[in-house]
Protein backbone atom coordinates (compact mmCIF):
# COMPACT_ATOMS: atom_id res chain seq x y z
CA UNK A 1 0.00 0.00 0.00
CA UNK A 2 1.32 3.44 -0.95
CA UNK A 3 1.04 6.88 0.64
CA UNK A 4 -2.39 6.19 2.12
CA UNK A 5 -4.07 8.05 4.98
CA UNK A 6 -7.42 6.88 6.32
CA UNK A 7 -9.10 8.85 9.07
CA UNK A 8 -12.45 9.28 10.74
CA UNK A 9 -14.81 7.58 13.18
CA UNK A 10 -14.19 3.86 12.66
CA UNK A 11 -16.68 3.00 15.42
CA UNK A 12 -14.32 0.23 16.54
CA UNK A 13 -11.39 -0.24 18.89
CA UNK A 14 -8.18 -2.22 18.48
CA UNK A 15 -7.76 -3.25 22.11
CA UNK A 16 -9.75 -3.38 25.35
CA UNK A 17 -7.74 -0.54 26.90
CA UNK A 18 -9.22 1.81 24.28
CA UNK A 19 -12.52 1.81 26.16
CA UNK A 20 -13.55 2.57 29.74
CA UNK A 21 -17.06 2.20 31.16
CA UNK A 22 -20.08 0.35 29.84
CA UNK A 23 -20.08 -3.22 28.58
CA UNK A 24 -16.94 -4.81 27.19
CA UNK A 25 -16.66 -4.80 23.39
CA UNK A 26 -17.00 -8.25 21.78
CA UNK A 27 -13.55 -9.72 21.12
CA UNK A 28 -14.63 -10.75 17.61
CA UNK A 29 -15.29 -7.12 16.66
CA UNK A 30 -11.84 -6.05 17.88
CA UNK A 31 -10.16 -8.98 16.15
CA UNK A 32 -11.91 -8.15 12.86
CA UNK A 33 -10.76 -4.54 13.09
CA UNK A 34 -7.17 -5.61 13.88
CA UNK A 35 -7.24 -8.02 10.93
CA UNK A 36 -8.45 -5.20 8.66
CA UNK A 37 -5.60 -2.91 9.79
CA UNK A 38 -3.02 -5.70 9.46
CA UNK A 39 -4.21 -7.02 6.08
CA UNK A 40 -4.24 -3.51 4.61
CA UNK A 41 -0.72 -2.90 6.02
CA UNK A 42 -1.92 0.16 7.89
CA UNK A 43 -0.26 1.76 10.91
CA UNK A 44 -2.26 3.23 13.77
CA UNK A 45 -0.77 6.55 14.92
CA UNK A 46 -1.38 6.91 18.66
CA UNK A 47 -2.14 10.49 19.82
CA UNK A 48 0.66 12.11 21.81
CA UNK A 49 -1.61 13.80 24.36
CA UNK A 50 -4.30 11.29 25.25
CA UNK A 51 -6.31 8.29 24.16
CA UNK A 52 -10.08 8.72 24.13
CA UNK A 53 -11.76 10.66 21.32
CA UNK A 54 -15.42 9.96 22.13
CA UNK A 55 -17.47 10.09 25.32
CA UNK A 56 -21.12 9.38 25.96
CA UNK A 57 -21.31 12.44 28.25
CA UNK A 58 -23.53 10.57 30.71
CA UNK A 59 -23.32 9.69 34.39
CA UNK A 60 -22.34 6.56 36.28
CA UNK A 61 -22.32 3.27 34.32
CA UNK A 62 -23.60 5.04 31.22
CA UNK A 63 -20.44 7.18 31.20
CA UNK A 64 -18.37 5.61 28.43
CA UNK A 65 -15.17 6.80 26.76
CA UNK A 66 -13.65 5.16 23.68
CA UNK A 67 -10.97 5.73 21.08
CA UNK A 68 -13.16 5.62 17.98
CA UNK A 69 -11.46 8.30 15.86
CA UNK A 70 -7.96 7.73 14.53
CA UNK A 71 -5.49 8.11 11.70
CA UNK A 72 -4.41 4.95 9.88
CA UNK A 73 -1.54 5.39 7.43
CA UNK A 74 0.22 3.20 4.89
CA UNK A 75 3.61 1.75 5.87
CA UNK A 76 5.32 3.72 3.13
CA UNK A 77 4.92 6.92 5.15
CA UNK A 78 7.18 5.39 7.79
CA UNK A 79 9.63 3.61 5.48
CA UNK A 80 10.19 6.89 3.59
CA UNK A 81 11.32 8.59 6.81
CA UNK A 82 8.26 10.72 7.42
CA UNK A 83 7.52 11.64 11.01
CA UNK A 84 3.79 11.53 11.76
CA UNK A 85 2.25 12.87 14.96
CA UNK A 86 -1.40 12.99 15.96
CA UNK A 87 -2.97 15.10 18.67
CA UNK A 88 -6.44 15.23 20.21
CA UNK A 89 -7.87 18.75 20.09
CA UNK A 90 -9.80 19.60 23.29
CA UNK A 91 -13.32 20.92 22.72
CA UNK A 92 -16.13 21.78 25.13
CA UNK A 93 -19.52 20.09 24.77
CA UNK A 94 -18.67 17.66 21.94
CA UNK A 95 -18.99 13.90 22.16
CA UNK A 96 -16.36 13.37 19.41
CA UNK A 97 -13.09 15.27 19.87
CA UNK A 98 -11.24 16.36 16.72
CA UNK A 99 -7.80 14.89 16.04
CA UNK A 100 -5.02 16.50 14.00
CA UNK A 101 -2.17 14.96 12.03
CA UNK A 102 1.24 16.62 11.55
CA UNK A 103 3.63 15.32 8.90
CA UNK A 104 7.33 16.14 8.63
CA UNK A 105 10.07 14.52 6.59
CA UNK A 106 13.36 13.60 8.24
CA UNK A 107 15.99 15.16 5.99
CA UNK A 108 18.98 13.97 8.01
CA UNK A 109 21.54 11.94 6.09
CA UNK A 110 21.25 8.17 6.26
CA UNK A 111 24.97 7.67 5.52
CA UNK A 112 26.24 8.33 9.05
CA UNK A 113 26.53 5.20 11.16
CA UNK A 114 25.24 5.40 14.69
CA UNK A 115 27.78 4.63 17.42
CA UNK A 116 26.89 4.26 21.08
CA UNK A 117 29.45 6.15 23.15
CA UNK A 118 30.34 4.87 26.62
CA UNK A 119 30.73 8.43 27.90
CA UNK A 120 26.94 8.85 27.76
CA UNK A 121 26.70 6.65 30.86
CA UNK A 122 28.57 9.40 32.75
CA UNK A 123 25.39 11.45 32.65
CA UNK A 124 23.24 10.35 35.59
CA UNK A 125 20.03 11.22 33.74
CA UNK A 126 20.85 9.26 30.59
CA UNK A 127 19.10 6.04 31.62
CA UNK A 128 15.97 7.94 32.70
CA UNK A 129 16.06 9.80 29.37
CA UNK A 130 16.23 6.48 27.50
CA UNK A 131 13.14 5.21 29.30
CA UNK A 132 11.22 8.42 28.54
CA UNK A 133 12.30 8.41 24.86
CA UNK A 134 11.29 4.75 24.52
CA UNK A 135 7.78 5.58 25.72
CA UNK A 136 7.66 8.69 23.53
CA UNK A 137 8.67 6.71 20.44
CA UNK A 138 6.10 3.97 21.04
CA UNK A 139 3.42 5.55 18.84
CA UNK A 140 2.85 2.81 16.25
CA UNK A 141 0.30 0.05 16.69
CA UNK A 142 1.82 -2.50 14.30
CA UNK A 143 3.72 -5.77 14.38
CA UNK A 144 6.27 -6.02 17.24
CA UNK A 145 9.27 -6.31 14.88
CA UNK A 146 8.29 -3.25 12.83
CA UNK A 147 7.50 -1.28 16.00
CA UNK A 148 10.92 -2.17 17.45
CA UNK A 149 12.73 -0.90 14.36
CA UNK A 150 10.85 2.42 14.42
CA UNK A 151 11.48 2.93 18.15
CA UNK A 152 15.21 2.29 17.68
CA UNK A 153 15.28 4.85 14.86
CA UNK A 154 13.44 7.32 17.08
CA UNK A 155 15.89 6.67 19.95
CA UNK A 156 18.87 7.21 17.65
CA UNK A 157 17.66 10.66 16.64
CA UNK A 158 16.77 11.58 20.23
CA UNK A 159 20.23 10.54 21.49
CA UNK A 160 21.98 12.48 18.73
CA UNK A 161 20.07 15.66 19.58
CA UNK A 162 20.67 15.16 23.31
CA UNK A 163 24.37 14.52 22.76
CA UNK A 164 24.81 17.83 20.94
CA UNK A 165 23.40 19.67 23.96
CA UNK A 166 25.01 17.62 26.75
CA UNK A 167 28.42 16.77 25.29
CA UNK A 168 28.57 19.09 22.28
CA UNK A 169 30.85 18.05 19.42
CA UNK A 170 33.27 15.50 20.89
CA UNK A 171 36.03 16.18 18.38
CA UNK A 172 35.83 19.94 18.81
CA UNK A 173 35.90 19.54 22.59
CA UNK A 174 38.86 17.17 22.38
CA UNK A 175 40.76 19.66 20.24
CA UNK A 176 40.00 22.46 22.70
CA UNK A 177 41.22 20.38 25.65
CA UNK A 178 44.42 19.44 23.82
CA UNK A 179 45.09 23.13 23.17
CA UNK A 180 44.60 23.92 26.87
CA UNK A 181 46.93 21.10 27.89
CA UNK A 182 49.55 22.38 25.47
CA UNK A 183 49.20 25.87 26.95
CA UNK A 184 49.66 24.47 30.47
CA UNK A 185 52.76 22.63 29.27
CA UNK A 186 54.21 25.84 27.89
CA UNK A 187 53.57 27.68 31.17
CA UNK A 188 55.17 24.87 33.16
CA UNK A 189 58.26 24.96 30.95
CA UNK A 190 58.58 28.71 31.51
CA UNK A 191 57.49 29.17 35.13
CA UNK A 192 57.37 25.69 36.69
CA UNK A 193 54.40 23.64 37.92
CA UNK A 194 52.00 25.23 40.42
CA UNK A 195 49.05 23.72 42.26
CA UNK A 196 46.70 25.52 39.88
CA UNK A 197 48.32 24.03 36.77
CA UNK A 198 48.51 20.58 38.38
CA UNK A 199 44.81 20.48 39.29
CA UNK A 200 43.75 21.89 35.92
CA UNK A 201 45.91 19.37 34.07
CA UNK A 202 44.34 16.46 36.02
CA UNK A 203 40.84 17.76 35.26
CA UNK A 204 41.51 18.21 31.55
CA UNK A 205 43.10 14.76 31.22
CA UNK A 206 40.08 13.20 32.91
Amino acid sequence: MGMVIATGDFNAILDIDEKVGGLRKPLKVMEDFRDFVSNCKLIDIIPKNGKFTWTSRRLNFANISERLDRFLVGERWISCNYSLETEIVPQIGLDHLPISLSIAQDTRSKKNYFKFLSMWWWDEKFLDNLKDWWKEGNIYSVSPSFKFVKIIQFLKNKIKDWNKVSFKNVFVEKSRIEDELEEIGNRVMQFGMTNVELELEKKLKT
